[in-house]
């Protein structure tokens, strides 16, 4: 990674999101240019003060910028609700953290036409707690497909991965406010690859990636990061 730093576009934000125990290892051996988020914070709900947990203040702290929330592990496996994970993206860019807020349906919920009403559900929350186009403006929504990752998955097609990003915009556009809705970047997430990702940023409301298995090898998670300058 360190050595394609400089091939990466000047105007695609990169940032790795690690396990609190290698935050501060990443901070010192990756190259300036990646910035290193977590994985999660607040691992106790309802919110207060626990034991154990790795607050929001505690990693701004340790001199993080991001952290990534609503990961389909925490919401499906670890039964996290969508309150409780708004309320941490809220205490989070409070914080002065930039968020990245996954969200998506899973794949009984695509199959009974569910997926809409699913993810209104997760969104909804953050509508309540956020304030206006500043806060919004820290968050970055990514769209996450559970039935589309993990090994052998089929990705999401850009055409149906922009129909959710066009509601989910609109949602924020009516809901929230429509500077809102303009500001808030909203990403891709499930198997994405250096050869489909030309496809998904090719559509307008597709700001992003979140990549798994793309960014366990440099030269693919470059190949991601230039996607635009290809198509």
């Amino acid at each position: 990674m360190n050595a394609l730093a400089s091939e990466f576009p000047k105007d695609v934000e990169i940032v790795l999101f690690v396990p609190f125990v290698y935050i501060d290892l990443c901070q010192r051996v990756f190259a300036p240019r990646f910035a290193i988020g977590a994985q999660n914070a607040f691992d106790a709900g309802p919110m207060g003060e626990y034991t154990g947990a790795v607050t929001m203040a505690a990693l701004v702290d340790c001199g993080v910028g991001w952290v990534l929330l609503g990961h389909s592990d925490r919401r499906n496996a670890l039964k996290e609700e969508p309150g409780l994970i708004a309320e941490k993206a809220a205490a989070a860019v409070k914080a002065g953290l930039l968020v990245n807020f996954t969200f998506g349906e899973t794949k009984a919920q695509r199959e009974k036409g569910e997926q809409l009403a699913a993810i209104d559900g997760q969104i909804e929350p953050l509508g309540r707690l956020l304030n206006g186009k500043a806060e919004w403006e820290k968050l970055t929504l990514a769209y996450e497909p559970v039935w589309a990752i993990g090994d052998g998955a089929t990705p999401c097609s850009p055409k149906d991965a922009q129909a959710v990003h066009t509601h989910v915009r609109e949602w924020i556009r009516k809901n929230v406010s429509p500077e809102a809705a303009d500001l808030v970047r909203i990403a891709y997430t499930g198997s994405v690859s250096p050869t489909n990702a030309t496809g998904f940023s090719a559509r307008d409301d597709i700001d992003g990636f979140v990549c798994g298995r793309a960014s366990l090898v440099a030269e693919d998670f470059l190949a991601v990061a230039q996607c635009r300058d290809r198509a």
